[in-house]
């Protein structure tokens, strides 16, 4: 079982005992020369005749270093994970080279960086009664100018209108400018269209984000409870619009996604 592993590896490694955490290689060499030094079948070690770097670049050279470790080191162990690598040293100011071969049993590589990001992106279009998700391949740490260009393309839209934005519990937690990177964190990435006049740019300042509450009424109490529900959204206004503008973007944007059996006017429901 894992716990009587744990205890046999802890009797000859007494740095795993307790419950603090180290890195599997750590665990994967003790295991590894543990086992060698068990199965390894030349009990009588000659000592090493190697004397340093030499200039021979040849495979017989690699393969009498090879031999020679054969020599010292003879077991399962050494058959299926020890490896040989060449090492090559040129002195910048003598311009001698030393070329040596030396066994490895862990070899440790560099983790290539990941060069795109697959980000899931909600997508909610003028007019559309719901968002939509979308999976879009972005350069790592790439800008939202990016994003909103592969939005473009997507959607047949104008980049220009698109508010990229992040959504946390019914609410709009971080409005993106074009020049930022998305966040790595579980949040909801929302790109919202909006309208606007040709030949304005959105900034914060005409971008207004709404949230949509339910108003109820607790039992046994007078006072009422606001709940927060379903997605925000946002709409396209200056500060200085009036509230009977600001009723009109809001319903303009709530109405695809609101059914009615009556009359479905603004007036109507403001009433």
């Amino acid at each position: 079982s894992p716990n009587e592993f744990k205890s046999i590896i802890c009797k000859f490694a007494p740095m795993f005992n307790g419950f603090a955490q180290h890195d599997a290689q750590e665990l994967l060499a003790v295991v590894l020369d543990g086992l060698h030094e068990d199965l390894n079948k030349n009990f009588e070690r000659s000592p090493s005749t190697k004397t340093g770097g030499n200039l021979d670049d040849t495979e017989e050279a690699a393969q009498e270093a090879w031999e020679e470790h054969l020599q010292r080191n003879q077991s399962i162990i050494t058959d299926l994970f020890v490896g040989q690598y060449k090492s090559r040293v040129c002195c910048p100011h003598c311009k001698k080279i030393s070329i040596t071969y030396d066994p490895f049993m862990y070899l440790t590589l560099p983790l290539p960086e990941q060069k795109t990001d697959v980000r899931q992106i909600c997508v909610w279009l003028l007019g559309a009664e719901c968002p939509v998700r979308y999976a879009f391949k972005l350069s790592h740490r790439g800008k939202i100018s990016e994003l909103k260009q592969q939005l473009a393309t997507k959607t047949n839209q104008d980049a220009e209108t698109f508010v990229v934005t992040e959504v946390f519990n019914s609410k709009i937690f971080k409005l993106y400018g074009d020049c930022e990177i998305l966040s790595d964190n579980s949040r909801t990435v929302m790109a919202y269209q909006v309208s606007k006049p040709p030949n304005q740019e959105i900034t914060e300042n005409n971008i207004i984000p709404v949230k949509v509450q339910v108003f109820g009424y607790k039992k046994a109490t007078f006072g009422s409870k606001q709940k927060v529900y379903g997605q925000p959204f946002i709409i396209y206004a200056s500060r200085t619009s009036e509230l009977g503008d600001l009723y009109r973007k809001c319903w303009e944007r709530l109405k695809p996604v609101c059914k009615f059996t009556g009359d479905d006017s603004l007036d109507t429901i403001s009433r």
